[in-house]
């Protein structure tokens, strides 16, 4: 089992920015779609915003506040929304609980599995937002995880491609997305993860049952 993670945030410096929204699909390598999927809002109190986050989450930033997306202050009402606003103090036990409810957490002392995360600069990125907003919530990851955009680099690149020039080349290769765009919202872009993994290694399975009709 993998997890595609992306979070989105109110600036790029997690010691004064914070995580807005975030989200975690579960989803196998080799099968063709999500399994259980976690996508939260957070309630946006206090947080420091730098100009082009702002404008880019404006919108949403107006739904949570005018209750469009639904918010809840208690545990208790777990499950009544698929998605929906919490405060920031929440979240790590919300995340837990989605753990717990998908048993993603049959280690035999009781403690979780940690999460093998798939993302475009997760380590650089997203686990620095996570380990200061979830406290002791970077215990839920392992230290390695899975960037597959290197996997769609070219000689030519001098640094990894961005998200968006990723999808064209994989578009090139037959895999599917819901659009071709990148909507920069966490949800969408962790699904946007996964399929490239799916498609990644749909090729690889597809190329190793083809030198076995060789070899025999």
């Amino acid at each position: 089992m993998l997890f595609s993670v992306d979070i989105e945030t109110t600036g790029l410096n997690p010691n004064f920015h914070s995580i807005f929204e975030m989200a975690i699909i579960a989803f196998h390598a080799d099968g063709n779609g999500p399994g259980s999927v976690w996508h939260r809002y957070v309630i946006p109190h206090d947080m420091v915003w730098d100009e082009y986050c702002l404008k880019m989450h404006w919108s949403t930033i107006q739904q949570i506040i005018e209750n469009a997306i639904p918010r809840i202050n208690e545990l208790e009402e777990y499950g009544k929304y698929q998605t929906y606003a919490l405060p920031s103090g929440l979240l790590l036990r919300d995340l837990k609980y989605w753990m717990e409810k998908n048993k993603f957490y049959n280690n035999k002392d009781g403690s979780y599995h940690k999460m093998v995360a798939c993302g475009k600069n997760f380590g650089a990125f997203d686990f620095q937002f996570i380990k200061r907003l979830l406290g002791d919530g970077n215990e839920l990851f392992k230290y390695r995880s899975l960037d597959p955009t290197l996997w769609f680099m070219k000689s030519t690149d001098a640094v990894p491609p961005d998200l968006q020039e990723v999808k064209k080349r994989a578009e090139a290769e037959g895999c599917k997305f819901a659009f071709s765009h990148v909507s920069h919202t966490a949800v969408d872009d962790a699904m946007d993860i996964m399929h490239l993994i799916q498609h990644v290694f749909h090729k690889k399975a597809e190329a190793e049952a083809a030198e076995l009709q060789i070899d025999r």
